[in-house]
């Protein structure tokens, strides 16, 4: 594990998963369909538990302003500030560690309790989880 610390907020636009896990990998289709093209795009998933339920977003980082409007598409923001972070390798063929790695991070001390798990998709092999630190 280790820390990473972000200097500005990332500004993302997203499509939610009409289910979870089942309704992932359909959102980020759905996301990917609407852009001319995936070519240097920073991908994320946002996994939320709150009183209705989970919530699964496949976002994208907006590249221009006012982008997310171009698609009729929410924005969510990832706070700048400092994230404990661990990277999996060859993610794909290992998806339940992702939950396990989560589980982890939840337990690091000064860890923000109602944090959003948050997958960025560094490439095909790498994903990166993410949880805020209490700043």
């Amino acid at each position: 594990m280790k820390t990473v610390h972000l200097d500005k907020d990332l500004k993302l636009f997203y499509v939610e998963a009409t289910s979870f896990p089942a309704g992932v990998k359909e959102a980020f289709l759905k996301l990917e369909h609407m852009l001319p093209t995936r070519k240097g795009r920073r991908f994320f998933g946002i996994y939320q538990e709150r009183e209705k339920g989970i919530t699964y977003k496949a976002a994208v980082l907006e590249q221009f302003e006012n982008e997310a409007a171009q698609y009729n598409c929410a924005y969510f923001l990832i706070e700048k500030g400092s994230y404990v972070t661990e990277s999996i390798e060859d993610w794909q063929t290992k998806i339940e560690c992702i939950e396990e790695t989560f589980n982890a991070l939840f337990k690091v001390e000064n860890v923000h309790a109602q944090s959003s798990s948050i997958e960025y998709y560094k490439s095909l092999n790498e994903l990166v989880c993410m949880v805020k630190l209490n700043d």
